[in-house]
């Protein structure tokens, strides 16, 4: 950036040094614009400009000399800078007479004289002064004489009519110039040693070199004069007017001391520094030297801008701001830096301050280091060779988006001053165009690269030639590294020359064409000149004689040739060709020559007859003799043997002339072909090609020669697609002759790539192909054949893709011809290598080549495959498929063929069928296989539409063995779905098909099926389901392995297949979904079937599979499938059993890892307890015993074991309904206890354990012998568990006894026991009082048996129901608070007060009350009171309901209020037991032991729900559905466990009762997450429900006065 902001500040600059050449307009942008007030310069407005004429001074009416002066932009008057401070008229009103026009001649040399009086010198000073004195005077004389005479021919004065002196000789002025110039020209003058060291670097001659306008010199003198210099020695006489200021001056010593570079000096060092480096010892001549250098910005001094310096100011600074190409500093590689950096970029402003950097500072010296000529010729060439990448840039960046082009002047700019003829001209239009922009750039070229480049080419023009070829080499190289797109590369020879004919094109190459061109041709590599073709070459080489006798390069015209005195040299390459032949590089020049024919060039008939005039005289030999012939054949006589045969052939010669297979000079001496329809009638014998001429054109081909090959491709294409005078049976019979020649000329087509044939050897392959087919295989087999070397396959693998690209080109296709199966081959060859070919690199490349097809690629050649399918033969078919098989695996995505041909191809095998006729074996494989095609495409993701998927189903369903199933309508009678039936087994040929099942059904592909394709019931909305792809074939799958009488007579393959089916539908697809729900139970059955396979003769590896089917369900699975899960288990130890136990049989392992698993995950559910249920063996319990020892050896010690965890399993489930069940849970618990747990169970088990055999011997007691339960079982295992388990049952069989003493109170005593009467109110205001003092009396305790008297005693006023709630529940309060108080056994408390009632119902009822207190109040020691408690709340419990059950008749609609408490106490006690305590104890019965005592009753009404027009079963229904929601939403662990329950909770589901309850309920069945109770909740609405059954009670007793006796025997 730094580099770029010094070349634009320095750029300006220059302009502004160029401006002060002459004069300015308004818009100059170098000059600055002086204004003073109204008063000071009177209205003026002045501007300093340069002058190239000679005005008079308004003011003083005197001439203005020195080229600068001030004028006013208003009244166009010049004034001089000293008249500024006089007295002005205003601007406007000065009265121009001829006295400011008019001067006397006198005036004007008395003025010239006082300005310019110190250049005057006579004769014999002039003898004494130095070459430097008299050619800075006597330019600045020669100046002022232009300026003279422009204003004289101009008018800007006139002579005042009194002169009679000549006018022409303009005073002494004109007499002075040539006095100088005679001195100058006479080369006696002497030269200081600086000046004459560089005119002798540059090969300039003193006398004719005029240092004060010439840029190199000037940039010379400044270098020097602001550097340390020598003392040279003066001339010859007196130097008067040396004047040495300033400090001292800086010398060199002997030692010669480096010479410094200064930025910053004093005026006085500058004079000094001329007069020790240039002998420039007069004043004048220094000032005027050091002014000029001023005013072109050599350097800058703010105390002296506009006029010449005086040396009274010697003191004051001057600046070098930039350095110059001279300077012995380390800035020089800055300045070329920068100059680098503005040629490099787009903007051709940035260019021209590059430009002007390079031609004021850096201008091409013999001083100057090669190093840096070659950097900045480098930098020049580099931004002319970027014209077209610059000009892309313009195109595609700047003027589609109407950007201004960077650099160029717009329309609204002002003239640029001074104009000049190669100035940047503005646009030409006010849009913007890229012309506009090459123009620019051209002016460029002309007026700055150009000049530079030709002062470099006349220092020395040899070895500008070697520069430029350097530099193109150079750049070549680089170019060639920078390209990334291989279609965009070139050779770098191509490159080389193509910048040689840009050279050229831009007029820089100057003289030096032909070495340039020479040394181009002798470097290049000898494959480019034995194959290459560079039609590059014809820009050079493609002229007529007379254009190339006159050729030289556009810059070097009559003008510069006479300016510069340079003779014009011609360029003529051909010459350096027949040089070269004519000494001794006559194999080099042929050589040439035949690069010259290969590439186009058109090579006139007298060059061949030089060569074979060199020929005839034996001076060649026969290696230079063969190029010769070779270069004679390619340029000349093919192109115009093959153009006549085509017209005798009847081409159309326009058709010939579009092709430039003949030129319309070859042509226009021939006849008219309008009568040509009268040939062809006539015309009856067929036309034939010899088979001689196509042999030579196939040897032509053979050759490899681009032009050749385009040429004789552009002859078969026209001789076979546009002869009219051949018939089309003619075309074929031609290419059935020639299809061994025609082929490998199209496969050399297919080697060149060139434009002219892309299209016409596609269109020629495909009309060869249709008909001769069978050479092309042949031909392809030669090429590709596994006898072939790889590198050869490699290249026909090349040729054959390319063919395959072509596919989507418009040109291939041939009309009213079936084409597209003559390319089906050409596939196979293209694609098969890519799994076929043993070569790792070529399978490599192919794989390579393939990847890089496109979609539209890959469409047009399914295209072709199924446009073919139909027509080929079964054989070629089954080939076909075959092939697509393989290609599917490499490209899964790809639809090789679409589904219509797939569905009508599976047609055909179902007409077969109908017919009988499935005899034909390759036509039943072409169907499995094209059948096995559509389940791979199905696999991997192929897209499939519903119908299409619903005919493929049909078919393939036929084709497994359905042969009864059809399409039918589907139950919304909206759809069609597949109804399979008839199934008769799988055909030995459709084996295939069910083998890719697994993978169909183990594909990840989503896919939207409807409900109604698969034969769903569940229709009513038939939206599609989000399933996998392979739903679809769920049906068939299972319905076909439900069907399989004989499983063992398929093959081990099929059968492993099939159980792979069932993991993966098992295991992905979603059989809650609607569309997949219906075949849940087809899929129970298809896994009880798997079960058998385990105890079967069958593979280790295919039981394995089964055992994991198995597995894979029972973890996905439901957990309410209780019956396959202990099924498999039981399976799988009489699998164990069968193998002996053998711990080394990896089956043996496998199934304990099942059993293992299985019960770890379901133990919770209680699969161990539906287990005990059966009758079991030895061998079970010892297959559990090795399992669960296992696991305690692997489980850590913290961790609860297995044995114990199955054992509580079973302990902590209720007895069963049926006895025999019973028994059989406790034999087998019995075998467990003896051979896997029989000591050291853990303290709570044991306690589990003892009140399930508590529990059991209570329910048994009121059995009869013949219940089928042996007592005596539960006696052993008490027996067991006390033998081996003695620490822990001794302390459970102890009991404590706890004295409480009896305190009563007088007033609540009577009440409570009905001695008085209050209102509920004032009873729960007394009962408030003595909670709220510190009651700690004796009698609190009778207080407390009392008020449970009254809770189960007590008649509720229904009026006032709420209020008799509240009071109930403060004295329960009570009851507990004298618990707490008094030390009192709340277990006495309830015998005593209960009093053995017999109404069952009211005592239930005040247990509820004590359940509500507890939990309204949630206190931890209440809790933990009131838990223990459980076993006394049992038989009133019992009691309540027992008596519904046992009586055996239907209860009266009486024991609604019954059954509702005992609900609601089930329900309480659950809520009690969940409830959240500070420090818990094991004495509190938990959820599991609440629910194993309270449910049986509930499920013991089971008959009862049988009544179904009993109001009684409807409060049943909905207390039982109520219970079940609250243990859902309650999240007990009771819900975790629903096995037992499956049948209950199926009824429930399925029952068509409407009631709230029941719906919820079944939502939640099906899946639906139920939001969490609150506790608050549930105690809210056990209040409520409480208030209900009161009222309900009260109902029933005023309608039944008189109740019933009933049987109040308690079921144990």
């Amino acid at each position: 950036m730094y580099l770029r902001v010094a070349a634009l500040l320095f750029a300006c600059w220059q302009l502004f040094g160029h401006g002060l050449l002459g004069m300015s307009s308004s818009a100059s942008p170098c000059l600055s614009l002086i204004r003073r007030s109204n008063r000071g310069l009177a209205q003026h407005i002045f501007r300093h400009v340069n002058l190239f004429t000679l005005p008079i001074c308004f003011h003083c009416v005197l001439p203005i000399w020195g080229s600068q002066a001030f004028h006013c932009t208003s009244c166009k008057l010049f004034m001089h800078l000293t008249c500024l401070d006089g007295p002005l008229a205003i601007c406007g009103i000065v009265d121009i007479s001829s006295v400011h026009m008019s001067i006397s001649l006198d005036s004007i040399s008395r003025t010239f004289s006082d300005y310019y009086g110190d250049l005057f010198l006579s004769s014999e000073d002039l003898g004494k002064r130095s070459f430097e004195d008299i050619s800075v005077s006597s330019a600045m004389l020669w100046t002022q004489l232009q300026i003279y005479n422009n204003g004289l021919a101009l008018g800007s004065f006139v002579l005042a009519p009194d002169s009679h002196e000549d006018p022409t000789k303009a005073f002494e002025l004109q007499y002075l110039v040539e006095l100088y110039e005679a001195y100058l020209s006479s080369g006696k003058l002497p030269v200081s040693a600086t000046l004459a060291e560089y005119l002798e670097a540059n090969q300039h001659n003193p006398s004719s070199s005029v240092i004060m306008f010439d840029w190199s010199t000037l940039a010379y003198i400044s270098s020097t004069i602001k550097s340390s210099h020598d003392v040279q020695s003066p001339p010859s006489g007196v130097w008067p007017d040396l004047r040495v200021l300033g400090e001292n001056m800086a010398t060199q010593d002997d030692n010669e001391a480096a010479r410094h570079q200064f930025e910053v000096v004093t005026l006085g060092r500058l004079r000094n520094s001329l007069g020790y480096e240039f002998n420039m010892l007069s004043e004048g001549p220094a000032r005027h030297c050091l002014s000029h250098l001023h005013k072109l910005g050599l350097f800058t001094c703010a105390d002296f801008p506009t006029c010449v310096p005086e040396l009274a100011k010697s003191s004051q600074h001057c600046y070098f701001p930039l350095p110059l190409g001279f300077d012995l500093s380390t800035d020089v590689e800055t300045l070329v830096s920068a100059i680098e950096a503005c040629l490099s970029d787009l903007d051709l402003s940035v260019n021209e301050c590059g430009f002007l950097l390079l031609v004021r500072r850096f201008w091409p010296s013999g001083l100057a280091s090669d190093y840096a000529l070659r950097r900045l010729s480098h930098a020049v060439l580099s931004w002319i060779f970027a014209e077209d990448d610059n000009l892309a840039k313009i195109l595609r960046d700047f003027i589609p988006q109407g950007i201004n082009l960077p650099g160029v002047r717009s329309g609204f700019d002002g003239p640029v001053w001074p104009a000049t003829h190669d100035v940047r001209r503005a646009q030409s239009s006010s849009t913007n165009n890229g012309g506009d922009y090459v123009a620019a750039r051209r002016c460029l070229l002309s007026r700055y690269a150009a000049r530079w480049l030709l002062a470099l080419h006349d220092q020395d023009f040899v070895a500008y030639a070697r520069l430029l070829s350097d530099i193109i080499q150079d750049i070549a190289s680089r170019h060639e590294s920078s390209c990334l797109n291989a279609h965009e590369s070139s050779s770098p020879a191509e490159k080389s020359l193509r910048f040689i004919t840009r050279l050229c094109r831009a007029s820089v190459s100057f003289t030096v064409l032909d070495d340039l061109f020479l040394t181009w041709l002798q470097t290049l590599e000898p494959e480019v000149l034995d194959t290459a073709s560079l039609p590059i070459l014809q820009r050079l080489l493609n002229r007529d004689s007379a254009e190339n006798a006159s050729r030289h390069t556009m810059f070097v015209d009559q003008v510069f040739a006479q300016a510069d005195v340079h003779v014009v040299k011609l360029s003529d390459p051909w010459g350096i060709v027949r040089q070269a032949a004519k000494g001794n590089g006559v194999l080099d020049s042929l050589r040439w020559l035949r690069l010259f024919a290969r590439s186009g060039v058109d090579i006139n008939v007298s060059i061949f007859a030089e060569y074979s005039e060199l020929s005839r005289k034996g001076l060649v030999t026969l290696k230079q003799a063969s190029v010769f012939a070779e270069a004679t054949l390619i340029s000349v006589w093919t192109k115009q043997c093959l153009a006549t045969c085509l017209l005798l052939y009847g081409c159309d010669r326009a058709m010939l002339t579009s092709n430039e297979m003949i030129t319309e000079e070859d042509i226009k001496i021939l006849p008219s072909r309008r009568k040509q329809n009268t040939r062809v009638a006539q015309a009856t014998d067929p036309i034939i090609i010899e088979g001689e001429l196509m042999l030579v054109v196939s040897t032509l081909v053979a050759t490899g020669m681009e032009q050749v090959v385009c040429l004789i491709a552009k002859f078969l294409h026209s001789f076979i697609m546009h002869a009219s005078l051949l018939e089309a049976h003619e075309v074929d019979n031609f290419v059935l002759r020639n299809g061994s020649t025609l082929y490998p000329c199209i496969w050399h087509f297919y080697g060149i790539q060139h434009h002219e044939i892309a299209s016409i050897r596609t269109t020629l392959f495909l009309r060869i192909s249709i008909v001769d087919p069978q050479s092309f295989y042949e031909f392809m087999s030669s090429m590709s054949g596994p006898t072939v070397t790889w590198d050869i396959r490699l290249l026909a693998l090349d040729r054959f893709f390319r063919m395959v690209l072509d596919i989507t080109s418009p040109d291939f296709v041939v009309k009213d011809r079936l084409w597209k199966h003559s390319v089906v081959n050409l596939f196979y060859y293209a694609f098969e290598p890519l799994w076929i070919d043993e070569k790792e690199e070529v399978r490599t490349a192919v794989d390579t080549w393939l990847q890089t097809l496109l979609s539209a690629h890959l469409d047009a050649i399914a295209s072709c495959w199924n446009d073919a399918f139909a027509d080929l033969p079964m054989s070629k078919r089954l080939r076909l498929v075959s092939f697509l098989l393989q290609l599917q695996s490499h490209f899964p995505t790809w639809r090789v063929l679409s589904w219509s041909t797939v569905v009508e191809t599976l047609f055909e095998y179902d007409h077969l069928q109908h017919n009988s006729n499935d005899q034909d074996g390759p036509a039943v494989a072409h169907l499995t296989s094209i059948a096995l095609l559509g389940l791979r495409m199905m696999e991997n993701g192929v897209e499939i539409d519903l119908m299409s998927c619903l005919k493929f189903k049909l078919y393939l369903t036929k084709m497994i063995g359905f042969s009864g199933a059809q399409m039918v309508s589907a139950f919304n009678g909206r759809a069609f779905s597949v109804h399979l039936d008839g199934f008769s087994g799988i055909p030995q040929q459709s084996l295939p098909c069910v083998n890719e099942f697994a993978r169909v059904l183990d594909a990840p592909h989503p896919f939207n099926l409807p409900p109604s394709l698969m034969n769903s019931p569940f229709t009513e909305d038939d939206r599609p389901c989000r399933v996998l792809i392979g739903s679809i074939w769920i049906d068939a799958v299972l319905g076909a392995f439900c069907a399989i009488d004989e499983p063992l007579e398929l093959p081990a393959l099929t059968l492993k297949s099939l159980l792979e089916a069932l993991m993966a539908m098992i295991y992905k697809h979603d059989f809650d979904s609607l569309a997949l729900r219906h075949l849940d139970v087809l899929l129970r059955k298809a896994l009880k079937k798997t079960l058998d396979l385990l105890l079967v003769d069958l593979s280790y590896d295919l039981r394995q599979v089964a055992l994991s089917v198995i597995e894979t369900y029972i973890k996905r699975g439901s957990a309410i499938s209780g019956a396959l899960v202990t099924e498999s288990i039981e399976r799988a130890v009489a699998l164990i059993a069968l193998l002996k136990h053998n711990t080394e049989d990896m089956l043996v392992t496998r199934a304990k890892s099942f059993i293992e698993n299985t019960l770890v995950t379901l133990a919770q559910s209680g699969v161990f307890c539906s287990l005990c249920k059966r009758p079991l063996g030895s061998d079970f319990f010892m297959i559990i015993k090795s399992i669960a020892e296992a696991e305690s050896r692997r489980a850590p010690s913290s961790q609860e074991s297995l044995r114990e965890v199955l054992l509580q399993s079973v302990v902590t489930q209720p007895p069963d309904a049926d006895w025999k069940i019973n028994h059989n849970i406790a034999l087998n618990v019995k075998e467990y206890t003896e051979l896997v747990h029989f000591e050291g169970l853990s303290k709570w088990l044991i306690k589990d354990l003892m009140n399930w055999l508590t529990l059991t011997a209570r329910r048994a007691s009121a059995l009869g012998s013949n219940a089928g339960f042996d007592p005596n079982l539960l006696l052993y295992i008490s027996t067991t568990l006390l033998q081996y388990n003695k620490a822990h049952t001794k302390d459970l069989v102890s009991s404590n006894t706890n004295h409480v003493t009896h305190i009563l109170l007088e007033i609540l005593e009577d009440v409570f026991r009905a001695r008085a009467r209050v209102t509920p109110s004032t009873l729960n205001a007394i009962v408030e009082t003595i909670l709220c003092t510190d009651v700690r009396s004796v009698g609190l305790r009778q207080v407390a048996c009392s008020g449970l008297y009254f809770l189960h005693n007590h008649a509720w006023i229904i009026s006032d129901s709420s209020a008799e709630l509240s009071a109930s529940i403060s004295v329960s309060r009570l009851v507990l608070h004298a618990v707490d108080v008094g030390r009192v056994s709340l277990s006495e408390m309830i015998a005593e007060g209960f009093e053995k009632s017999t109404q069952a119902g009211t005592v239930v009822r005040a247990w509820n009350i004590l359940l509500l207190g507890v939990l309204s109040e949630s206190a931890d020691t209440h809790i933990r009171v009131l838990l223990p408690q459980l076993n006394a709340f049992t038989p009133a419990y019992y009691k309540c309901l027992g008596t519904y059950v046992l009586e055996g008749t239907t209860p009266s609609e009486s024991a609604v209020a019954d059954v509702e408490h005992a609900f609601i106490a089930l329900k309480l006690w659950l809520l009690l037991a969940q409830m959240p305590l500070a420090n818990p104890t094991r004495e509190s019965p938990s959820v599991k032991v609440i629910w194993n005592e309270l449910w049986p009753p509930f499920e013991a009404l089971n008959p009862v729900l049988t009544v179904s027009h009993q109001p009684l079963a409807t409060t049943i229904w909905a207390s039982v559905a109520n219970l079940f929601l609250f243990v859902l939403q309650s999240r007990s662990p009771v819900g975790l466990d629903t096995v037992p329950y499956v049948a209950m909770l199926n009824r429930l589901r399925d029952s068509r009762r409407r009631n709230s309850a029941l719906s919820k309920l079944s939502r939640a069945l099906d899946g639906e997450l139920l939001p969490e109770l609150l506790p608050s909740a549930v105690i809210a609405q056990a209040k409520q429900d409480v208030e209900n059954a009161e009222k309900l009670r009260v109902f029933e007793s005023v309608q039944r006065p008189v109740e019933r006796k009933r049987d109040t025997r308690i079921p144990t």
